[in-house]
């Protein structure tokens, strides 16, 4: 099709996020694509390295207006369409369909039979951000920290007593001896994480913040262990198990519900780091998927 063809027979035409859509008169504008770039300068270097990565979204100043009798109708119709936030689809005759936000919109009411309508539009990818920059696992990693932040802030809702000590202190030294049996070619280094939370609940009192973060260690630990998911989520549901038993007094159960958080972050996040031979078959994965909803419905 030419030129010609297209600005005489094209449609433009504009549905907005509420679904609805409007047919103003166009003119033919421009549009601009900028790149990802990083300028670097070097003192013994004449010149400058410009590094250009992938394209950002293109810009489209599109200019349409309204008019006939019923041309105000017609716009204040647009405009409370526009102040819907979902993305507007642009079918214009020279650049084609375009999926994108309008960032500005300009109203002009000085000529009585015509508004005319400016706006700033952008070409947006249907995401917040592409979902194959992000792995499965880094997202499993971050929701496992803010879980455990979560289990830090609930730990410090009461203030603890000496005899809270004994009792944090016995859990962490049986948790750590039943998760030390999976530690293998890893066991010195867990084991000095282990000595050192167990040190730590002597500071209970005067620094509930660090003890109880050097509690988590004794769960997180357990990821990088070489032994299989299944272990790993057995032995940390039966490390949590032992744990409620010990609940006795209502501190009791501040410590049980941090370190029964920062249990299952840590079975969700040993399941996204598999070794070579956990996930042969789909049942494989539907076992770790079911023992971990499984766990996480008893507590």
């Amino acid at each position: 099709m030419s030129w010609k063809d297209k600005i005489e027979n094209g449609i433009f035409k504009i549905i907005t996020g509420d679904g609805k859509s409007y047919k103003p008169l166009w003119k033919p504008g421009e549009s601009s694509l900028d790149f990802n770039t990083a300028a670097y300068n070097f003192i013994n270097l004449e010149g400058t390295l410009v590094d250009r990565k992938k394209p950002q979204s293109s810009k489209y100043p599109l200019l349409f207006w309204f008019q006939g009798d019923d041309h105000i109708d017609e716009v204040e119709a647009f405009m409370e369409s526009a102040k819907d936030p979902r993305a507007w689809e642009v079918e214009h005759p020279i650049y084609g369909v375009i999926k994108g936000q309008p960032i500005g919109i300009n109203r002009n009411d000085r000529n009585y039979s015509i508004t005319e309508i400016t706006v700033d539009f952008w070409e947006s990818i249907a995401v917040d951000y592409p979902d194959d920059v992000i792995s499965v696992s880094d997202r499993i990693a971050h929701k496992s920290k803010l879980v455990r932040g979560a289990a830090i802030k609930s730990y410090l809702g009461f203030k603890p007593e000496t005899a809270d000590i004994s009792t944090t202190k016995r859990t962490a030294i049986q948790i750590a001896a039943d998760l030390i049996k999976l530690a293998g070619e890893k066991k010195v280094g867990y084991e000095n994480t282990a000595n050192t939370a167990i040190k730590s609940v002597d500071k209970l009192i005067s620094n509930q913040i660090d003890t109880i973060t050097k509690q988590q260690g004794i769960f997180t630990g357990l990821i990088g262990f070489d032994a299989s998911v299944k272990k790993k989520s057995n032995f940390i549901s039966n490390a949590i198990t032992s744990l409620l038993a010990e609940v006795d007094k209502k501190n009791d159960k501040y410590l049980y519900e941090s370190q029964a958080a920062t249990g299952i972050s840590t079975i969700c996040e040993a399941a996204v780091n598999p070794m070579p031979q956990d996930y042969i078959s789909r049942a494989d994965i539907d076992e770790v998927v079911n023992s971990i909803l499984l766990f996480t419905g008893n507590i």
